[in-house]
């Protein structure tokens, strides 16, 4: 008798494996926003305290 899943275990696995992916890949995005968000406002702290000609 050969092992095998039955298909809605399958189907979990690998839309499991699926949403790690799309996860892995939505907080490097949001990471990458929120870095740049944060570089931003220190651009523009750094201009107000050190205006430049």
């Amino acid at each position: 008798m050969q092992e095998q899943l039955p298909r809605h275990e399958v189907f979990t696995l690998i839309f499991l494996r699926e949403l790690r992916v799309f996860v892995v890949n939505y907080s490097i995005c949001f990471l990458l926003i929120e870095y740049t968000d944060l570089l931003l406002k220190l651009m523009c702290v750094e201009l107000r305290i050190h205006p430049y000609p």
